[in-house]
């Protein structure tokens, strides 16, 4: 086992080395990331707000091909069910609160929050607030929506 890890650290070094691969200044990576995170939450943000503007060109751009979501009914849909799920229905108000997002590697960012919701239409009426969380990935140098998911709350009220 001590060889297999031994060997194994060989190896990464020597690409490491082959590769000129450096690792970056602890507060240039430190100020890089909080830079990508707050560029990330305002992405987050930007969907929400072209949902409430019933935009569907642009929250739909900020989907990826393979996207999911799992709602609070708990149906999974892929990207065009989302597309359908939100154009039948009017977001009258959202706002989201207690926002923490995290680098899980340079190209995976995943962020939770509550988002206070007022929707009408769709499967009906709506007033309430979710626990929400979604993956962006960065694809081809742009970062997409992959995956969300949204728990209700008990506060949440149907009509």
């Amino acid at each position: 086992m001590r060889t297999r890890l031994t060997l194994c650290l060989v190896i990464a070094q020597a690409f490491s080395v082959a590769h000129a691969v450096a690792p970056m200044p602890r507060s240039i990576a430190e100020q890089s990331t909080t830079k990508v995170v707050a560029q990330l939450m305002a992405r987050e943000l930007a969907y929400w707000a072209a949902l409430q503007r019933g935009d569907a060109n642009a929250f739909g751009s900020l989907l990826a091909d393979d996207y999911s979501e799992i709602g609070s009914d708990g149906v999974s849909v892929d990207r065009e069910g989302a597309l359908k799920r939100f154009a039948d229905q009017l977001i009258v108000s959202h706002a989201l609160y207690d926002m923490r997002g995290a680098l899980l590697c340079p190209d995976v960012f995943v962020v939770t929050y509550s988002i206070e919701r007022k929707s009408l239409g769709g499967v009906g009426d709506f007033n309430g607030t979710f626990a929400s969380s979604s993956i962006w990935a960065k694809r081809r140098g742009i970062w997409l929506r992959v995956r969300y998911q949204e728990t209700l709350s008990q506060s949440a009220r149907w009509s």
